[in-house]
């Protein structure tokens, strides 16, 4: 005997009760984020604010979830689960401010780590064929398809810029093994100490503007330049 609309209906609200689908959209969302903000930066140009495009389509659905959650608590049917999804939701863009920023940093600085390992062979063999020689010249080369700049020494000083960066803005894995590239890190992201006389100089090494560096490790460092 066929059943009345009515009756499928309800059955189907049975197998899929509205407050289970939204508290898993709201986990699903919240998971989203945190995945989101960690690949951000990693896989975008430093100097193009695509996490905050990312952050912000993010911070709509969450608006969109909030909708649905107030919605649903209206209803006699997923109260419960609409207030606990609409306290996820609302939890979970309340601490994004913190959370978003650490997230993003430390997907970035990973992606520039492993960047980093699967090319310090390539690095290291350049530097060792420079080293050889008597007096490096200063400037831009490449050799086995690795670009590099030579730079003020010595010692041996040699950047090699990365792909990406926009106008004369770039970054690069810097080679200095007497570390004071290292120095610029007192720079900070928010350029606090830009106008630091002791950092003049070697701001301008390497034909740009050093704004930060931040150690790789075995003498190489990550340094953006604009």
């Amino acid at each position: 005997m066929d059943r009345e609309p009515s009756e499928i209906g309800l059955a189907a609200a049975e197998r899929h009760p509205p407050g289970r689908t939204l508290l898993t959209a709201a986990g699903v969302w919240a998971f989203g984020g945190a995945a989101s903000a960690f690949f951000a930066l990693a896989y975008s140009d430093p100097f193009i604010p695509l996490d905050w495009i990312a952050r912000g389509l993010w911070m709509l659905a969450g608006v969109g979830l909030l909708a649905w959650c107030v919605r649903l608590a209206r209803a006699r049917q997923g109260r419960r689960s609409a207030l606990a999804a609409g306290g996820l939701v609302v939890l979970t863009l309340a601490l994004s401010p913190t959370l978003w920023p650490y997230l993003a940093s430390v997907g970035g600085w990973a992606k520039i780590r492993m960047d980093f390992a699967r090319n310090r062979s390539r690095y290291e063999k350049v530097v060792a064929r420079l080293a050889g020689r008597p007096n490096p010249m200063p400037g831009r080369s490449e050799a086995d398809g690795v670009s590099y700049i030579v730079g003020p020494g010595p010692p041996l000083r040699v950047a090699f810029p990365l792909p990406g960066g926009i106008l004369d803005n770039w970054t690069a894995v810097v080679y200095d093994p007497s570390e004071e590239v290292h120095r610029m890190g007192r720079v900070g992201p928010d350029l606090s100490h830009w106008d630091d006389p002791d950092l003049l100089e070697l701001r301008m090494w390497f034909g740009g503007t050093m704004r930060h560096a931040r150690r790789l490790g075995g003498g190489f460092f990550y340094c953006i330049f604009t």
